[in-house]
C-alpha cells in the first residue's frame, strides 16, 4: 500500500529528497512478524540512512509515546531487510552483542535515539517504511 502519488515521487526525485516515509506502527511484533506486517501493508521495516532518518524515526516514536521500536538492520553480517547497504549505525556502547539478531530504536534512559540488538522473538513495536523496491531477508535464529 504505497500512499505517495507518483507525482510525489517525482517532485522529490527531482529535489534529490529520498522515496520514502516511516510509519510507526503500534503493535507488538517479533522482528520477523513485524517484517512481514511491513512487506503486506507498506513497503518493508524501515532502514536508517543517516542521522536525519534516524532523528525522523525518534520524532515519531516521541509523538507516538513509544520508547523502543524494531527497524529492519539484523546480524547476518548485519543487514538492511530491504537489501540497502548503508553503513550508517547508531549503536549505543556496548553495542552490539555477539548474542542478539536483530536492531532496536532506544529513546529511554540514558540511551536517546542510539540502537541495541535483541533476540528476533522479542516483542516490540516496529518503524515501517513506503516508497521504494522490496527485496527479501529474513531474521533467522
Amino acid at each position: 500500500m504505497l500512499t505517495m502519488s507518483l507525482k510525489e515521487l517525482l517532485i522529490q526525485k527531482a529535489m534529490g529528497r529520498p522515496f520514502w516515509r516511516f510509519i510507526l506502527v503500534q503493535q507488538l511484533m517479533n522482528w520477523r512478524n513485524a517484517q512481514s506486517f511491513c512487506r503486506t501493508n507498506h513497503m518493508d521495516l524501515s532502514s536508517v540512512r543517516k542521522q536525519s532518518e534516524n532523528q525522523q524515526i525518534q520524532q515519531l516514536m516521541s509523538t507516538g509515546g513509544v520508547t523502543a521500536v524494531w527497524i529492519g538492520l539484523f546480524r547476518d553480517s548485519w543487514e538492511w531487510s530491504d537489501k540497502s547497504t548503508s553503513s550508517f549505525r547508531n549503536w549505543a556502547p556496548p553495542e552490539p552483542q555477539s548474542t542478539e539478531n536483530a536492531t532496536v530504536l532506544v529513546i529511554s534512559g540514558s540511551i536517546r535515539g542510539q540502537w541495541e540488538d535483541w533476540p528476533c522473538n522479542t516483542q516490540f513495536t516496529f518503524v515501517c517504511q513506503e516508497g521504494k523496491s522490496m527485496l527479501r531477508l529474513v531474521c533467522v535464529k
